[in-house]
């Protein structure tokens, strides 16, 4: 039967796009009717259970991305160390919000009938918990917690303690992903996810060994020419702000907003009133370097970028 044959004319499309829908909703009942097929090894059901759940998230996600970068929308990027990912990624969360999951599942069973439409709504409400953080990660959670939502409802009838072990090991194969990939750059040479410590108005104690007095920093830093930013004021918060990320890339919002915030506005004010952001984040640059041969103090960041300038006299 044709899936739009009862809307005659009303609802007419044409024949290659009408194909394209049936083949998918087709596909897609062939994924739930494996989803649903409790009666196989954990194990098996498990890894895929993950490819169903993995891979139209990896589409979704790519799309939305693309979708909102068409319209303007950026995400605010997400600073997080590999061991985050692996202690709570991975070893907690996917424990953690399968027992969240459960009690909510509970109760849209009282309200919905059909299996199908619970795990729909439950898939909902937790893409738009995760749009919280970041709105591409809501898109792509929408689907990752229906799958994971219509595994536990299977696996319930059998058992709530096999629900909650088969739903928890996909989720943790589904956060590995992003553990993985970030591993990889760190093994190719690339950032560490968090990127260097830096002076921040709330500093971190540095485990790292001071650098000796005029020594170079390692990192290759890519300053702005001047010649970009002749007129100060025409350049938006934006390009300011990217303009940072390209010079200091292994840097964090925290200390850009130090920087823009704080030693800018002090910068223009009492040594140069009439100079440009990209000669700031040339002196920034020096002042990096000068806290580094400092050996890393954790004093204040406004309060080391005073010493910094008094040094400069």
């Amino acid at each position: 039967m044709r899936l739009f044959a009862r809307t005659g004319n009303l609802l007419a499309v044409p024949r290659h796009v009408d194909a394209l829908i049936t083949a998918g909703y087709a596909f897609a009942e062939s994924m739930f009717r494996l989803l649903r097929n409790t009666d196989q090894p954990i194990f098996s059901y498990v890894w895929r259970a993950w490819l169903i759940a993995l891979i139209p998230s990896i589409a979704i996600a790519a799309i939305g991305s693309l979708a909102l970068a068409m319209v303007g929308y950026e995400d605010p990027s997400l600073d997080m160390s590999l061991e985050f990912l692996l202690i709570w990624g991975i070893l907690i969360a996917p424990w953690t919000e399968t027992l969240i999951m459960w009690p909510i599942l509970a109760i849209l069973k009282r309200i919905v009938v059909r299996t199908g439409w619970v795990a729909l709504a439950s898939g909902i409400i937790w893409g738009a918990l995760h749009s919280v953080q970041a709105l591409g990660q809501g898109l792509s959670a929408t689907w990752a917690f229906l799958v994971l939502s219509l595994c536990f409802l299977e696996w319930e009838k059998k058992s709530k303690v096999r629900a909650i072990i088969v739903t928890s090991l996909i989720h943790m194969c589904q956060n590995s992903l992003v553990f993985i990939g970030g591993l990889i750059i760190v093994l190719l040479g690339g950032e560490t996810l968090p990127g260097k410590q830096v002076p921040t108005a709330t500093p971190v104690h540095q485990k790292e060994a001071p650098a000796s007095p005029g020594h170079e920093p390692s990192r290759a830093v890519s300053p702005v020419p001047v010649a970009q930013f002749e007129e100060d004021d025409k350049v938006s918060e934006e390009e300011k702000h990217k303009s940072f990320e390209r010079a200091f890339p292994e840097f964090g919002r925290d200390e850009y907003v130090l920087a823009r915030e704080d030693l800018y506005p002090d910068w223009r004010r009492n040594v140069a009133p009439n100079g440009t952001w990209g000669e700031f984040l040339g002196v920034y640059e020096e002042f990096i370097r000068w806290w580094e041969d400092k050996g890393s103090p954790t004093d204040s960041g406004f309060k080391l970028w005073e010493d910094f300038l008094a040094d400069k006299k």
